[in-house]
């Protein structure tokens, strides 16, 4: 596999549902030099959270339609920039039938046991990035089998924001390099802007072999 380096954004929730925003983030993005955003996709946010939960209707806020989430997508892509997309539900993935193929598809944490999104990630064919940060390295062979060449990314990391240094555990990315060479292994940082390792985390995980 090839180890070059690539470099992908995260606009996870902090958009709030706001659509010029979200656009301005993409563009941010492409002005950076990045490869690709990931966004997180739910449409329906009943999948995950109970109606009944004093945050819902707020929570409700911050997702975008299907439509809208077509429209942030196709302009991403139209500018250049590769998609990793991360869905939250079962709807998320019709989008996937209306717009060019993302780069890879990742499996949210919160997805790990959901056997009805990855049933769909895998009917998908697309490669998949797996987050290890918080997965014990059973959990992280039962899925490298289920998933098996499908798989091809794994991700170290703090899945915590913000991380601290000594919670990374950026021994994990040589280990695992080294436990499975078909894979590429990257680093997924969450550092605080204003840490004084929020640069040196990611130059630390360069020369430990990440990509």
């Amino acid at each position: 596999m090839s180890n070059s380096i690539y470099i992908y954004a995260e606009t996870a929730f902090h958009h709030e549902g706001d659509y010029d925003y979200i656009v301005s983030l993409i563009d941010e993005a492409k002005k950076s030099g990045v490869n690709g955003i990931k966004f997180q996709v739910i449409i329906d946010l009943s999948y995950l959270t109970s109606s009944k939960h004093t945050a819902f209707e707020t929570l409700k806020n911050y997702t975008f339609s299907m439509s809208k989430w077509k429209k942030i997508l196709t302009y991403t892509q139209s500018i250049g920039l590769d998609i990793i997309f991360m869905p939250l539900d079962i709807e998320s993935f019709d989008l996937l039938k209306q717009i060019k193929a993302p780069k890879y598809v990742e499996i949210h944490p919160v997805c790990f046991y959901d056997k009805k999104v990855i049933n769909e990630i895998q009917k998908t064919n697309i490669p998949v990035i797996l987050g290890i940060g918080g997965r014990t390295e059973i959990e992280i062979g039962e899925i490298k089998k289920e998933l098996g060449r499908q798989l091809n990314i794994l991700m170290v990391g703090f899945q915590s924001f913000p991380s601290k240094i000594e919670d990374v555990k950026l021994k994990r990315i040589p280990y695992y390099k080294e436990k499975y060479p078909d894979l590429i292994v990257g680093y997924a940082d969450h550092s605080a802007f204003n840490d004084d390792f929020a640069i040196t985390s990611n130059e630390y995980a360069l020369m430990l072999g990440a990509t």
